[in-house]
C-alpha cells in the first residue's frame, strides 16, 4: 500500500514522508505537493528508493 505522510513541525517545516514505493515513483508521488506546499529541502533515500520493481515483487510473493 502507498502512503504518503505529512508531517507539519511547530515552527511550520512541513516534512513528507512516503512508504509502499519503490525506486524514483516516491519523488514523482510527492514532488506537485511539495511544489505547493513550497517544501524545498534534503531527501533522506530509504532502502526502498534503491529497489526495483521486481525485487518489490519477489518480496512480497515470499511473504
Amino acid at each position: 500500500m502507498r502512503t504518503i505522510i505529512f508531517k507539519i513541525q511547530r515552527g511550520g517545516e512541513i516534512k513528507i514522508e512516503t512508504s509502499g514505493f519503490t525506486g524514483s515513483s516516491c519523488q514523482e508521488a510527492t514532488r506537485r505537493f511539495e511544489q505547493a506546499l513550497g517544501v524545498a529541502g534534503q531527501a533522506t533515500l530509504k532502502s526502498e528508493f534503491f529497489q526495483t520493481q521486481h525485487e518489490t515483487s519477489d518480496l512480497h510473493q515470499n511473504n
